[in-house]
């Protein structure tokens, strides 16, 4: 059965509701998300790496830097309607990521750097559409 397919029920997520749907679209958005990193040669430290303050999709490193990434994802008509889902990282999201990851960074001095992969899947298209924004630390927050 197609994601967009399925039947949709709500179930608790932390202390939010979210459509079962809604969330499946998520966890297929970060798996994809972790396998294109792959690809590209990062090694995958960790998955939803939580903290009551906030949680980091995927933790990564490629190079001796620590990669925190947000994954974002959005289902779209067709290309050119709708906005990028990488504009949903605002300046609050972007200073939970900050303190989760200095939670996992602990009093170390490694070098590290914030990413988004963006996840956008076209109806009319087979195929997600998936973009990488590196280092966007100084650029989104």
């Amino acid at each position: 059965m197609h994601l967009a397919q399925q039947p949709c029920f709500w179930i608790r997520v932390g202390q939010l509701f979210m459509s079962f749907e809604r969330k499946n679209f998520g966890n297929w958005a970060e798996t994809l998300a972790t396998d294109f990193l792959k690809k590209k040669g990062y090694k995958i430290l960790a998955r939803n790496y939580r903290r009551p303050w906030g949680e980091i999709d995927i933790i990564a490193q490629k190079a001796g830097i620590i990669v925190f990434v947000e994954v974002k994802a959005s289902r779209q008509k067709q290309a050119g309607t709708g906005f990028s889902p990488e504009l949903r990282v605002n300046p609050q999201k972007g200073q939970k990521i900050l303190r989760v990851a200095q939670s996992y960074l602990g009093q170390g001095e490694r070098p590290w750097q914030v990413d988004i992969v963006a996840v956008t899947q076209f109806f009319n298209q087979p195929e997600p559409q998936i973009e990488h924004l590196e280092n966007v630390l100084d650029n989104a927050f």
